[in-house]
């Protein structure tokens, strides 16, 4: 639309309103509004976009104001007139990659970080009236080691993407493989086969409730990153013929590349755990690989490995 300078979703009622005029000079026009997403245009000159965001990308920052996080500033660049010249300064980062950025309005002072409000919850601060905006780069890759938090019966707040998947694992299949924004939830419905995509999450709603909806499955991506990854170094592993940890509680994962999907089963032998990999095979006489059982004390439950379905809470983005 001509003119048009923002716009909002309002998700509750699936409409949309444009405005033909911005935020800046008129911070306090900017009001809480549940179930709504407000989008901003931002004109950055000089910044190879396709490069850096990919020109699919809807949104290149995600703005929460009166927040900053505390302690994590790795550069701090001053006489900085625009909030929009300090996006662009968080973009073209090269000595380290900036994941969110902070302009404050009143000393025209720009920090960049290496962290987010994700990497470092615990240092996220918000602060009325301190007129300092923390704005996340949503250019940059999510950490590495990601899972589906699962919820029944409610739907995520923000649909920003309508899908169409036959199972709920191609849901998350599609979320992990989203071009046109950070994809940090969905909601499967199984009986119109729907998914929904989100850029939202519960640290981004905050203390939005997830609206109702029975039969759909939403699930929520939980990243973590390892000190090793902090560090910027390599995981390798190690091989130990013969040994296994005696106290460790067992679990099945693809980060190995191993076929196979654990499901935990219904409480039956309590000191045994039922485990068959498929690519794996012994050829010692007497020895069936695929019935192969283990006594463990310290399990309490039972696990079973179906090499031939694949329903793995791992998300695809979080495999070594």
């Amino acid at each position: 639309m001509d003119g048009e300078r923002g716009e909002r979703l309002d998700f509750s009622s699936s409409s949309c309103i444009s405005y033909d005029r911005t935020s800046v000079g008129r911070r306090r026009s900017l009001v809480p509004v549940q179930g709504s997403n407000y989008f901003e245009k931002i004109c950055l000159s000089g910044v190879e976009y396709g490069r850096i965001c990919g020109n699919e990308r809807l949104w290149s920052f995600e703005r929460v104001l009166d927040s900053f996080l505390e302690g994590f500033d790795n550069k701090t660049i001053r006489s900085v007139e625009t909030r929009a010249e300090c996006l662009k300064f968080c973009l073209m980062e090269t000595e380290f990659q900036c994941r969110s950025c902070e302009y404050n309005i009143q000393e025209k002072v720009c920090t960049l970080s290496p962290e987010d409000r994700r990497t470092k919850p615990n240092n996220f601060v918000t602060r009325p009236g301190s007129l300092i905006d923390y704005l996340e780069n949503q250019c940059v890759k999510m950490l590495p080691d990601c899972r589906y938090a699962i919820q029944n019966d409610v739907m995520v707040v923000s649909m920003d993407q309508l899908e169409f998947a036959n199972v709920q694992s191609d849901c998350e299949s599609l979320c992990d493989k989203s071009r046109i924004m950070t994809c940090r939830s969905y909601t499967y419905d199984p009986e119109q086969k729907r998914c929904y995509l989100s850029g939202d999450d519960s640290i981004s709603l905050n203390t939005t409730v997830l609206p109702f909806k029975q039969g759909v499955i939403t699930g929520e991506k939980q990243c973590t990153v390892s000190q090793c990854q902090i560090d910027q170094g390599t995981i390798i592993y190690e091989k130990i013929t013969g040994r296994s940890v005696r106290t460790a509680r067992r679990n099945c994962t693809d980060s190995m590349n191993h076929r196979g999907d654990l499901q935990r089963s219904a409480p039956g032998d309590a000191t045994r755990t039922r485990v068959s990999v498929q690519p794996l095979q012994w050829t010692t006489p007497g020895i069936d690989a695929s019935s192969w059982t283990e006594t463990h004390r310290d399990d309490p439950q039972t696990y079973s490995v179906h090499p031939a379905r694949a329903t793995s809470k791992r998300s695809a983005s979080g495999v070594s």
